[in-house]
């Protein structure tokens, strides 16, 4: 079996040739120090895997060391970013978002490995709504997607996830509020932080609209905040 046939057969529930051997994604730093600068692709080449490519263009991450986040913002949605550091080890963004009924802040450090928070963008209830009424959503460009398709090939998969900080609407809201205060609320306030995800589901399911006819083998959602440990099955 071709790697691309042994892992789809695995994603359907078949008996493949042998048991598929990836990694969830090559990280840029770890590919520049490590690898000689090789793409995913060569690297999975190199050392043997089943290569998993995962497509990231459109997708809305503020954690990608390279993020452009002027490519989100719209006349109702402007996030303006104050550039604190941009040493590639000690990178501090603050940013400010402007919408027609208020404004939102939040701030990110990084480095040349990931990006993290540093202060959040929820910090009233009733910043939801702006989320709800503002926060833009891209469509998905297909045309890029079939180069790294037919450029993959046989090789192995190409990955593809939903819109947002996160692709699961209870990851994603863990990326604009604490997460164990959005555990409290669970509890506390349940019917806010089912609006919450209700606004965050609204906008993926709008970029699931544009995903129509994109080739990928396989589409993420999820997150590692709705794992077991950081919250129970049961509460979700």
């Amino acid at each position: 079996m071709t790697p691309k046939e042994r892992m789809m057969t695995a994603l359907h529930r078949e008996k493949p040739d042998r048991l598929p051997v990836t990694v969830h994604q090559w990280q840029g730093y770890h590919l520049e120090e490590y690898m000689g600068g090789v793409d995913a692709l060569e690297a999975f080449q190199q050392v043997g895997l089943d290569a998993s490519i995962q497509y990231f263009a459109d997708m809305g991450q503020f954690w990608l060391p390279d993020a452009d986040f002027t490519k989100f913002s719209t006349p109702e949605w402007k996030d303006e970013i104050e550039i604190v550091s941009d040493d590639p080890n000690n990178r501090i963004y603050h940013h400010t978002i402007t919408t027609p009924d208020g404004t939102l802040t939040y701030k990110t450090a990084g480095n040349r490995m990931t990006t993290w928070i540093t202060e959040y963008l929820i910090k009233r209830d009733e910043d939801v709504e702006l989320i709800r009424k503002y926060m833009p959503v891209p469509a998905l460009d297909l045309e890029p997607i079939e180069e790294v398709y037919d450029e993959v090939g046989d090789k192995g998969i190409v990955r593809g996830f939903v819109w947002g900080d996160q692709a699961g609407c209870w990851q994603h809201a863990a990326c604009l509020i604490d997460v164990q205060e959005l555990i409290f609320a669970c509890f506390d306030k349940p019917d806010w932080v089912h609006e919450l995800l209700g606004a965050l589901l609204e906008k993926k399911l709008k970029f699931v609209e544009t995903m129509k006819g994109a080739r990928f083998d396989l589409i993420e959602t999820g997150g590692g905040a709705g794992s077991s440990t950081v919250i129970s099955p049961d509460t979700l």
